[in-house]
């Protein structure tokens, strides 16, 4: 019999400290009912919240780190993307659903409404802690001169995340997507990790650049606007500019020199333009192209131009926490040119099978793709 899933997994999953057999089961456990996923997520919703918690630190420290964090609270948003059929959409106002993890008030407001939110988040915070440290996962390790205490947030299947960091730069982190980062910026670089998608707006600062480390390729920009999609299950690291100006080198070749790279090692790009880093490879030759494509996740919109369905299944299942499989891998080689606009999963299901001529089939979050062929 499985052993049963408590807190103190969830907290080690979200954390990144379970084993992968660990994960599996939680997983497993996590598709069973929609309910196990709303548990994990107001677990998370607590642990970002008291998100400079160091695990490090002895119990009088930590709750000092936690005070300032009350006064001065660091935004972040989760968007609950599409947990059942209809909830891609507010029917009534047609936005998506969203929950603030923090109140959206001046510190030196006095009304009854900040001073309430203060204090569900510090019970919110407090209990984080204890939970962290009857688990026994509060310790009082030493750092090593140099080394930086790192946050990490993610967002799960199903959702996406807004939040700021200590520099004021805004990240739009898309689903199933990690980003780690620093509490604060020291020193002459700012420096971040990203696993998966996300659009970033970075605050300009001339003297310190910003850096977005990703499997294949490091991303370098003083200030600008800019999408990085770095999904460990595509072949390739997309990178496209909004507005301002990117350097783009592929990771092994950012590795060996100074960020301030040579000539020939990078490749730049400007409002509009386009390149891709795949494995062994550097950056791609710019190309202009329709942005939309690249960031219409950020409004909740899917747009597909001549995309394969692998990589059109592998999207949608990330936006709505489901599941697909295929009766013929040669289906997956089918291309799709479509938009979906905050569309309820019936509606996308709805789409492909005509498009593509395909039945499909539901069963809980598994959804089968065969050919009518």
């Amino acid at each position: 019999m499985n052993k049963p899933v408590n807190e103190k997994d969830l907290v080690q999953l979200i954390t990144g400290a379970c084993s992968p057999r660990q994960r599996a089961r939680i997983e497993r456990w996590l598709d069973q009912k929609p309910e196990h996923r709303e548990r994990l997520s107001k677990l998370r919703e607590t642990w970002t919240i008291s998100g400079e918690l160091e695990l490090h630190q002895k119990e009088d420290e930590t709750w000092d780190k936690i005070s300032q964090r009350i006064s001065n609270p660091r935004h972040l948003t989760i968007h609950r993307l599409a947990e059942d059929e209809d909830a891609a959409v507010d029917k009534n106002k047609g936005k998506l659903h969203s929950k603030s993890m923090h109140p959206e008030y001046s510190p030196s407001t006095r009304s009854g409404r900040w001073v309430s939110g203060v204090a569900v988040a510090c019970l919110l915070i407090v209990g984080t802690f204890y939970l962290l440290y009857d688990y026994g996962l509060l310790g009082e390790q030493q750092h090593q001169p140099g080394e930086r205490a790192m946050q990490k947030v993610t967002a799960d299947r199903g959702e996406r995340m807004n939040l700021t960091l200590s520099d004021g730069t805004s990240v739009v982190l898309n689903s199933s997507s990690t980003i780690r980062y620093p509490s604060r910026f020291d020193g002459s670089k700012r420096e971040v990790e990203l696993e998966g998608e996300a659009f970033f707006s970075v605050v300009p600062h001339e003297d310190k650049p910003f850096l977005v480390y990703t499997n294949r390729a490091d991303v370098r920009v003083l200030g600008t606007r800019f999408n990085v999609n770095a999904y460990a299950d595509f072949d390739g690291v997309e990178v496209v500019v909004e507005n301002g100006t990117v350097a783009v080198a592929s990771d092994s070749l950012t590795k060996q020199v100074d960020p301030a790279l040579k000539n020939g090692e990078e490749v730049i790009l400007k409002k509009g333009e386009y390149t891709i880093v795949r494995e062994g490879a550097g950056p791609t030759s710019p190309v202009n192209v329709s942005l939309d494509l690249y960031t219409g996740w950020i409004n909740g919109d899917l747009i597909f131009e001549a995309t394969p369905l692998d990589r059109v299944i592998k999207r949608l299942g990330r936006y709505y926490n489901r599941n697909f499989e295929v009766a013929d891998s040669s289906l997956l080689d089918r291309e799709l040119t479509v938009s979906f606009k905050k569309e309820s999963l019936s509606r996308v299901l709805e789409v492909l099978s005509v498009a593509l001529d395909v039945t499909h089939e539901q069963k809980g979050s598994l959804i089968y793709l065969e050919s009518n062929k």
